[in-house]
């Protein structure tokens, strides 16, 4: 790829879990921060209404029951 060219692609394959089998239909706002010597990183990923809670409650009503 040339120096100075933008080539975004989004890969439809690549999702965020906290419960597994179940994708975050919320995208985040990602803060990317690093150490002034650059040794060390951080990725912070920011949810506003994230739908894991809604998903949690389900698994929670179907978890009882059996």
């Amino acid at each position: 790829m040339p120096i100075g060219t933008n080539n975004h692609h989004v890969d439809d394959a690549q999702a965020i879990q906290f419960i597994r089998g179940t994708d975050e239909q919320t995208i985040p706002d990602v803060r990317l921060t690093k150490s002034r010597d650059g040794s060390n990183g951080v990725a912070s990923f920011m949810f506003e209404q994230p739908s894991v809670f809604d998903s949690s409650a389900e698994l929670g009503t179907s978890r009882a029951s059996t």
